[in-house]
């Protein structure tokens, strides 16, 4: 009803609008906590929406998994939603998004990789981390410095 009175754009308006919200609550935390992991965070915005979400570890990056959808009959008519949720996701993560899959499509959990920035200047590749990925490369890095220590001593 709402595509025949109003368009098929309405669907698109609609979802971009039910997100505000989340995006609210994604700000308001970064601001509170700047240092805290931008996934981490938008998955804490999402949980408030009872998206039942958690961050799981990828090689190149992480993925941002939904157990939950509260809109997913609509969206299975209507993928505009899952459309206005990925483009929300890339632009509050200030990356690009992946979806690989969705509840409203048939798939058990929605599912979002986000991998690394990797930037190519000068033949030269430079990989901008999360700061999860940051964290775990900082450690990984001091450890690889410890064995060779250990090792020439």
């Amino acid at each position: 009803m709402l595509v025949e009175t109003m368009g098929a754009d309405a669907v698109t308006k609609l979802g971009e609008k039910r997100y505000v919200d989340v995006e609210q609550r994604y700000r308001g935390y970064r601001a509170a906590h700047p240092l805290a992991d931008p996934v981490e965070a938008l998955a804490s915005a999402l949980n408030d929406d009872g998206y039942v979400t958690k961050v799981d570890e990828a090689p190149a990056g992480a993925q941002l998994c939904q157990h939950h959808c509260p809109v997913a009959h609509v969206a299975a008519e209507f993928p505009q939603l899952c459309e206005a949720e990925t483009q929300m996701f890339s632009r509050l993560l200030g990356t690009r998004v992946q979806r690989l899959a969705t509840i409203a499509h048939g798939d058990g959990v929605c599912t979002t990789n986000i991998p690394l920035d990797i930037v190519v200047t000068d033949h030269e590749m430079v990989i901008e981390h999360t700061p999860r990925e940051r964290k775990r490369a900082v450690e990984n890095h001091r450890a690889t410095d410890n064995n060779r220590e250990a090792t020439s001593a």
